[in-house]
């Protein structure tokens, strides 16, 4: 299939680039006006940014990373939890599909809905081969016998990889990023949840996500918003 293979590499480089997690550390510190002065916002999901989290999130978004259950009503309504967005809104939407059949399926049908609109280059599919490339430089510690999927690149993961691996950005600033902490004791994974969730996160692996994130750190490569922070959340 064609959008297997799709590589996201339109755009331009910026002169700066921050990527918004939606750990709960995001709703603290205020940042919001800060936030907003980055010439590329990248946010992630379900992200909210209306009061009371705009004064620590911001406002602006630029670009739109997605797995894909957010955006299969493209009226903008909201069913069953979960907010659905019109990538019309944003200056690029990246399709987060995780190599599974649905997933490409749902971007295949959103694509062609798009195909002959002036704005069908706004809507994207995240690289395959950076998935993989992820998944690779982070190993699990130990074997995952349960059958979920574990160990798949949370999408906030996958917008910081973007814009280094594909985009070329020399530097990304990042906020938000707790790599779901505590959540096994029943903390909450996003800022603008309402209810704590009990239990480890089905999908992603915290830890892997924070060793690979730490490494750019050192590399210089990755940033934090607010230079005291340990590598702080994906919650994407």
């Amino acid at each position: 299939m064609a959008d297997r293979e799709e590589s996201p590499r339109q755009g331009c480089r910026s002169v700066s680039v921050i990527v918004i997690g939606n750990g709960p550390s995001a709703a603290t510190g205020s940042r919001g006006d800060e936030i907003d002065l980055f010439d590329t916002v990248v946010r992630c999901n379900q992200f909210q940014c209306e009061p009371p989290f705009a004064e620590h999130v911001g406002r602006k978004t630029d670009v739109w990373f997605t797995c894909g259950d957010f955006t299969n009503d493209l009226r903008g309504a909201t069913h069953r939890k979960k907010t659905f967005r019109h990538p019309d809104l944003y200056r690029q939407t990246i399709f987060v599909g995780f190599g599974n059949i649905l997933g490409y399926r749902s971007f295949a049908k959103l694509k062609a809905r798009y195909e002959r609109k002036p704005t069908k280059d706004r809507l994207l599919g995240v690289c395959q081969e950076l998935v993989g490339r992820l998944q690779d430089a982070m190993p699990l510690d130990a074997p995952v016998g349960d059958g979920r999927m574990h160990g798949i690149p949370s999408t906030g993961l996958l917008a910081i990889a973007h814009f280094l691996e594909i985009i070329g950005e020399p530097v990304v600033h990042i906020h938000g990023f707790d790599f779901f902490e505590g959540s096994e004791n029943g903390a909450k994974h996003h800022y603008f949840a309402k209810y704590k969730r009990s239990g480890q996160h089905g999908w992603h692996t915290g830890e892997p996500e924070r060793r690979l994130v730490d490494q750019w750190r050192a590399e210089g490569r990755v940033l934090s918003l607010i230079p005291e922070e340990s590598s702080a959340g994906l919650g994407g």
